[in-house]
């Protein structure tokens, strides 16, 4: 069996960080924009459609029934994101989102009956850890509501993952443009009565549809070209950690102590997964 070289693993790897850290700049966006949380999800992705709508357009691609499965979920995960991050804080949103790795890993070995490899189990026991730490603590204060959208959340971008294995060969920009067009019109019937708004929060929308939405997608299509998706999303679990991190800076939200517990945690592991020696590595990569 071949493997990828090492300088498309971790060119993958980094992709998959710069998607982390794009993803982690949503509560800044959403706690900041006095606006209901459909409005902000439709010109999220309206703006990330429009962004990758000129890409798409140049190449040849048709409709499956795998985009609207795609399209549905992402969806479900993304908007509700935004939802839990109003009714809740951006930490306890943006964790219990996280927990679509469990997710990914129970449906992989359900539907396929794929065992994870010990290096990710590892930093996925670790990173779970850190977000059972980061959710009891805060689970006392919380709104009912915000936990139960924010789980809802996880589930989706579960599924959603998953799901991607069966697109791996589809163009990723008409794959982020089937799945912003899918959400824009879904989104749209919840949004259409709060759809004017003002000239500077149209700008903050654009920047979170484009920046923050739109690269980070971008981003982590790019990362599951050379590495698994069990080991991308394990990657982008630094998202948890900065995303409260941004919005304590910007909006003073401070988290909790649980929160910089279970944030070591989830880095601990991801440490632990990648300082292991290159050939531990080749002899155990059988499905990263």
């Amino acid at each position: 069996m071949e493997y990828p070289p090492r300088s498309a693993v971790n060119q993958s790897r980094l992709f998959a960080l710069l998607s982390g850290f794009c993803w982690s700049l949503a509560g800044v966006f959403i706690k900041s924009l006095a606006l209901h949380p459909a409005v902000i999800a439709f010109y999220r992705s309206l703006f990330a459609m429009l962004f990758f709508l000129p890409f798409a357009g140049t190449r040849r691609w048709r409709a499956r029934p795998r985009l609207l499965f795609s399209g549905l979920a992402f969806t479900a995960a993304t908007g509700s994101l935004v939802w839990a991050t109003k009714l809740t804080t951006a930490a306890n949103a943006i964790v219990l989102q996280n927990t679509a790795p469990v997710f990914v890993c129970v449906l992989v070995y359900l539907l396929f009956r794929e065992r994870p490899t010990r290096p990710n189990l590892v930093t996925l026991l670790f990173g779970m850890a850190g977000i059972l730490v980061i959710f009891g603590g805060a689970a006392g204060a919380q709104d009912y509501l915000g936990v139960s959208v924010g789980l809802g959340s996880g589930f989706a971008l579960g599924i959603y993952f998953v799901n991607l294995r069966f697109l791996r060969g589809f163009d990723p920009f008409g794959l982020m443009l089937a799945n912003n067009l899918v959400s824009t019109l879904v989104l749209f019937g919840f949004a259409h009565a709060g759809l004017w708004v003002s000239a500077s929060e149209l700008v903050a929308l654009a920047c979170l549809g484009v920046v923050q939405f739109a690269f980070a997608h971008y981003f982590f299509f790019r990362s599951i070209e050379h590495i698994s998706v069990q080991e991308a999303s394990l990657i982008s679990l630094t998202e948890p950690v900065l995303n409260p991190l941004w919005v304590a800076l910007w909006v003073g939200e401070v988290p909790s102590l649980p929160t910089f517990i279970g944030g070591g945690l989830i880095l601990g592991g991801l440490a632990l997964r990648y300082i292991t020696p290159d050939q531990v590595l080749r002899a155990r990569r059988t499905a990263s």
